[in-house]
């Protein structure tokens, strides 16, 4: 045990020649040791400064020194017998496989190398339509009962209708979606919503979007008119107006979208 920490303390003195990268770090982790051993020994000199200032309690204030200045030496200690890790090499090899078909591809005719290539390439997933197919699923009655829909219907300059619905008796209906968590209300003409934060406007006036959406849509297909329906699937509602109708838009919760549409259309 003596024989090796006699090893190690004549290895910090007289370190054996290694490379460039596990020298440096010997030196900074003297250099550590050093500070450490320096912070234990001040902390020793101003607890023998200050302890003729305590008259009979002199010999308590060496101690206390002498105490927080353990921390230091074990550190330096620790820093001094540490042993550098070793580099791990980042070189990575390839796999058996990925050589065998590189090799065989390299022995190709050129158009057949650019075949394979291409049959190698990953194809692009198709895009996820869930948000879709949920309203879908949610209008299926509808749907059933003769209703036409069109999803994700441009309005120039006014963004995209979620869905825009055609019922049997030739009424015509826009739905927009929204996914807000919390209390809706409305206040002083706008929709308002409420969470632990507090009261805070949506980023944008949802009411006057869809009623300009409305009449953009009248325009453009020459419609007599068209109903607004503004549907929340997270929220609590507190409209607390006739039919839930804010302006000219029905809010409404999504478990409620199918009969309101219904009573709508028969007037």
């Amino acid at each position: 045990m003596f024989k090796n920490i006699k090893e190690r303390v004549l290895a910090v003195f007289a370190p054996s020649p290694t490379d460039n990268s596990n020298q440096t770090a010997a030196r900074q982790r003297r250099y550590d040791a050093l500070i450490q051993f320096a912070q234990a020994g001040f902390t020793l000199l101003i607890g023998f400064w200050i302890a003729p200032l305590f008259y009979e309690q002199e010999m308590l204030v060496i101690v206390a020194a002498g105490v927080c200045s353990v921390p230091f030496v074990i550190q330096g200690f620790k820093l001094l017998f540490s042993n550098t890790p070793e580099m791990k090499s980042t070189t990575t090899n390839p796999s058996p496989s990925l050589v065998v078909q590189s090799r065989r591809a390299s022995k190709l005719p050129r158009s057949q190398r650019r075949n394979a290539r291409i049959q190698q390439t990953p194809q692009a997933v198709a895009p996820n339509h869930q948000s879709e197919d949920a309203i879908g699923i949610l209008l299926s009655d509808l749907q059933q009962q003769g209703w036409k829909m069109k999803y994700n219907l441009p309005i120039p300059n006014l963004g995209e209708v979620d869905v825009f619905l055609q019922s049997p008796n030739k009424n015509y209906f826009i739905v927009n979606f929204q996914s807000y968590r919390g209390e809706v209300f409305f206040d002083e003409g706008i929709l308002k919503r409420r969470d632990w934060k507090g009261i805070s406007h949506f980023e944008q006036d949802l009411l006057q979007q869809m009623m300009a959406q409305s009449l953009a849509l009248q325009t453009m297909k020459r419609l007599r008119s068209v109903t607004s329906v503004l549907c929340f699937s997270e929220s609590t509602l507190s409209i607390e107006t006739v039919n839930n109708k804010a302006l000219d838009v029905y809010v409404v919760k999504k478990e409620s979208l199918v009969r309101k549409l219904l009573r709508l259309d028969r007037g």
